[in-house]
């Protein structure tokens, strides 16, 4: 099963295959445990929620606030991301924090920004919801918008969960996503594709003959065990995988070396 930065949709019961199958219900939902209703996910939406989930993690110490932008009917949805841009710029010029930021901008209506401030000091952060929605609609010319503080990991993962549940039911709805790549320690995509290649590149067991030509076949990690280590490395910048430690060294993961086991007499 393919599955995103963090994360994956559920399996598929007998029950949702024939419900599939036979075209009664949603082909996003999966009746499964118990009878509670899931939503099945598709790669994509998977992607996106690692993809977030992953950001959030980086940027664990930092105050996280979660916000929501909509867009006037005046014809702006257009710019809605340069908009963006200039109300960080007044983020930091009126309010004195440099932010950094994810956003999810969806095409609900005339657009939506649904996105996430990063601000990392030792004071409490405020952002007034009155300040926003002034700004906001001197800026794009809508003034419903929101914003909420993000506290807890475990909010951190729910939030991210709602996102793509909430708003990117259906593949089409999502427009862009970008982060700011540039105060992260590595790029997401990109790092969590050299991390997988490096941790199974030394776990060819044996080569045997397929197609026509001798194939690797790899012994995995679990998908727990490489989860766990993607948090790892996003948080502390290391990690160590059955035996050996990765690091991020300028913006891309290394193999740094063998862990060391020292025995105490």
């Amino acid at each position: 099963m393919s599955v995103g930065l963090l994360g994956g949709a559920p399996e598929a019961t007998p029950r949702a295959a024939e419900s599939e199958r036979t075209g009664a219900g949603s082909p996003y939902l999966v009746n499964i445990c118990r009878g509670r209703t899931f939503t099945r996910w598709s790669r994509h939406q998977s992607k996106v929620y690692g993809t977030v989930k992953a950001w959030l993690i980086e940027k664990s110490g930092s105050q996280i606030f979660w916000f929501t932008l909509t867009s006037a009917n005046n014809g702006r949805g257009v710019c809605l991301a340069d908009d963006f841009k200039e109300l960080l710029k007044r983020v930091k010029r009126d309010l004195g924090y440099k932010a950094g930021h994810l956003i999810v901008q969806t095409r609900e209506g005339h657009g939506v920004i649904h996105g996430f401030f990063a601000i990392k000091q030792k004071n409490a952060a405020f952002i007034p919801i009155a300040w926003l929605r002034a700004e906001w609609e001197s800026i794009h010319g809508a003034w419903n918008c929101s914003i909420r503080r993000v506290s807890t990991r475990s909010h951190k993962k729910n939030v991210a969960g709602y996102i793509v549940r909430q708003y990117i039911a259906g593949q089409d709805a999502l427009d862009r996503v970008s982060y700011d790549w540039w105060s992260c320690k590595l790029a997401l995509g990109k790092g969590w594709s050299q991390l997988k290649r490096l941790v199974h590149e030394h776990r060819v067991l044996y080569r045997e003959l397929r197609y026509g030509r001798m194939m690797p076949v790899y012994d995995y990690i679990p998908w727990p065990a490489m989860a766990e280590a993607w948090q790892r490395l996003l948080k502390h910048g290391w990690c160590d995988v059955d035996g050996w430690v990765y690091r991020v060294v300028g913006r891309d993961v290394l193999k740094y070396g063998v862990t060391q086991v020292v025995e105490i007499a």
